[in-house]
């Protein structure tokens, strides 16, 4: 996987008055394994040398106590006669564990690309009101993908939906942190509305359409906005966020509207409606796995500040050793991840992210080391 954000310049040596709305943001990107060498910040292109390593990518499930019903809201589930999680039937847990943890299935397939971990919310090893923030069960590491898959075999779903304070832990938790090259991502997998923000009042908070009264704001009140701000706030630190619904309780309606929020602010936003991941059922859940793997696999380049317009990029590849240039075409060589998340229509943050076509992924990734430049040339505001 080759991706690296875009850094805008000031420093041109170009009149003040003419830059007094525009910033020009140009990047040069070499795909070779070397020592990063001296950047010089006058120049307007500086050389970013060095392929990255593989991804690292923390999955972030949801456990609550509803991930034991089916997809569908309907039926039966895998709970017991007592309420007590069963490991046959059908239920979203289940479903989780078959595409992600099944022979073949997710990780066995991406065991070799990509850097993974593992944390679960609610709590698992210190779980008594419901609502206590989950934690990071498997650190991300290279070959420990069986301790996943065994993991998440071992829980049984119960309590709340601590998304939001689950997400902030992690994002300061140290296991996560950059150790060089590598991007970081979030796998969120959610079932259901954000809650157990003792902090809200019922009184104001926004309420959670299935309790019928809110007594206690844990249960009663929707944390969407810390989710959101959570989510923002590791965009912040560098790490992307894709955003999963699953099961009819996430399908639309407020769950819709926070996961989408959640989704733009997370730098992995769907092209269309809904932003985020949508599956309804263990098949789309798979296809929405697929999907994602995908995107762990292609060449990525975040544009930090965002473009004025959709129009205004131009991406050149140069040849290293003889110079020879070629302008890549938008929509050919390369598209917007996704065009309504780098430029809203209203004031939601901006996220920037110009992926390549499978072609030229291929022929980046394939090439020998000093053999292509990609200079990125863009207006932004101020």
């Amino acid at each position: 996987m080759i991706t690296s954000p875009v850094r805008s310049l000031a420093a041109l040596g170009i009149a003040a008055a003419a830059l007094s709305a525009l910033a020009l943001a140009c990047q040069s990107y070499e795909f070779d394994q070397v020592q990063p060498k001296a950047v010089v910040v006058a120049n307007p292109k500086i050389p970013v040398v060095g392929t990255q390593a593989p991804p690292k990518v923390m999955l972030v499930v949801d456990k609550s106590g509803s991930m034991m019903e089916q997809a569908s809201g309907s039926g039966g589930g895998c709970y017991d006669s007592f309420g007590a999680y069963t490991q046959t039937g059908s239920c979203k847990w289940n479903d989780l564990k078959n595409a992600f943890a099944a022979p073949g299935a997710f990780l066995d397939q991406m065991k070799d690309k990509a850097v993974f971990g593992l944390a679960a919310f609610p709590s698992v090893n210190n779980l008594s009101t419901g609502c206590e923030i989950g934690e990071i069960l498997v650190q991300p590491g290279a070959g420990n993908v069986v301790q996943i898959i065994n993991q998440l075999k071992a829980i049984s779903p119960e309590g709340g939906t601590p998304s939001a304070a689950t997400l902030a832990k992690i994002g300061a938790d140290p296991a996560f942190k950059a150790t060089g090259s590598e991007r970081r991502f979030v796998m969120l997998l959610t079932d259901g509305l954000p809650n157990c923000n003792g902090s809200l009042s019922c009184s104001t908070c926004q309420k959670d359409p299935g309790v019928s009264a809110c007594s206690d704001p844990k249960n009663g009140c929707v944390d969407g906005d810390q989710l959101v701000n959570a989510v923002t706030n590791l965009k912040k630190a560098g790490i992307d966020t894709f955003v999963i619904g699953f099961g009819a309780d996430t399908a639309g309606g407020i769950a819709g509207t926070i996961l989408s929020r959640a989704a733009q602010a997370g730098g992995q936003a769907r092209a269309g409606t809904p932003s985020y991941y949508q599956a309804g059922n263990a098949a789309e859940l798979q296809a929405v796995l697929d999907k994602i793997k995908g995107n762990l696999q292609t060449c990525t380049w975040d544009l930090q500040p965002a473009p004025q317009s959709p129009n205004a990029v131009q991406i050149v590849l140069r040849t290293v050793a003889s110079g020879d240039t070629q302008e890549l075409k938008k929509g050919t060589d390369w598209t917007f991840a996704s065009e309504s998340a780098c430029f809203p229509t209203s004031g939601t943050a901006r996220s920037c992210v110009v992926q390549a076509s499978a072609e030229l992924c291929g022929k980046l990734q394939s090439a020998q080391p000093n053999t292509y430049e990609l200079d990125f040339s863009y207006a932004s505001s101020f």
